[in-house]
């Protein structure tokens, strides 16, 4: 971290209670996807059931509930972080960081081209263009939507897991550990919404992938002594992986995206039925960009 971030000394807190409390605000956080679930059910006439289990999904229901996440989600991170969890913002790396964001954004964007690139050389994955029928209009919907998703996500996933869970646990037992601790929560939160499609193979998978993504965040944190560069790789990650190549993400298959990216499945080394972020191909890169920047 950064000399003016580390010289906020403050004490430590008990391990057991910060995953207890960090993963109560993570839910608060996320308090927003029922009020969007319940709004886009109203407006398509359809039951709340539907939306929150992913059977009813449409452009118009998905850019609704993006739109809550952003106009309600936000505020409820500003309150969890500043409010609840009571710790500086300089002290979590909070304080606005335009060139940590843009350098974020533009690796996050540059990472899942260049892993897919990777996969299509090894014959693991096509990338033909999206053909559909949608008009302009319906696309864009869907293209904003997620992009909206990608910024909440961004930036709450990396205030909890890198800037609570990482660096509350790093002062009682180093960054190493750390690592491990944040990196299998951030996993095993990923595995609750998958729970009706998950096997042992998948869930080794996501839980590896999660440890070794969060060795690069938690190398991008230390780095910068900012979240802002790991939230900007998150966001553009996201957006790249779902919008742009038109990926799965979380078990989801985006609705509307700029290509549709197939990968291979069946083969481990493409992700299985994890997908493209657990392939080894991405696994490699966490790991090599992360020691990069580690030990810059």
């Amino acid at each position: 971290m950064s000399d003016s971030v580390a010289s906020l000394a403050l004490d430590p807190r008990n391990p057991f209670l910060v995953l207890v409390w960090s993963f109560g605000l993570f839910l608060l956080m996320h308090g927003h996807q029922y009020v969007g679930a319940l709004l886009a059910a109203r407006t398509d006439h359809v039951s709340f059931d539907a939306l929150m289990s992913g059977k009813h999904a449409t452009l118009r229901s998905q850019l609704l509930r993006s739109g809550v996440g952003i106009l309600l989600g936000l505020p409820l991170i500003w309150l969890c972080t500043t409010l609840l969890w009571n710790r500086p913002l300089n002290w979590m790396g909070l304080g606005f960081d335009w060139w940590g964001l843009a350098l974020g954004l533009a690796l996050g964007l540059l990472a899942p081209f260049l892993i897919v690139g990777v996969l299509w050389r090894m014959n693991l994955a096509r990338i033909p263009l999206a053909r559909s029928t949608r008009r302009f209009s319906e696309t864009l919907s869907g293209v904003t939507s997620l992009a909206l998703a990608a910024i909440f996500a961004g930036i709450s996933e990396e205030i909890v897991f890198r800037g609570m869970i990482g660096r509350e646990l790093s002062m009682t037992w180093g960054w190493p550990v750390s690592v491990l601790f944040s990196g299998a929560f951030f996993g095993v939160v990923h595995l609750l919404g998958q729970l009706k499609t998950l096997t042992l193979r998948k869930a080794g998978a996501i839980l590896v992938a999660s440890v070794a993504v969060s060795y690069l965040f938690m190398s991008l944190y230390r780095f910068s002594g900012s979240l802002w560069l790991p939230i900007g790789f998150h966001i553009a990650w996201n957006f790249a992986h779902s919008a742009l190549l038109g990926l799965r993400m979380n078990g989801m298959a985006p609705l509307a995206s700029c290509l549709r990216t197939s990968l291979k499945t069946s083969s481990w080394m493409a992700g299985g039925e994890a997908g493209m972020e657990a392939s080894l191909p991405a696994v490699s890169l966490y790991a090599v960009l992360g020691t990069i920047f580690l030990f810059v």
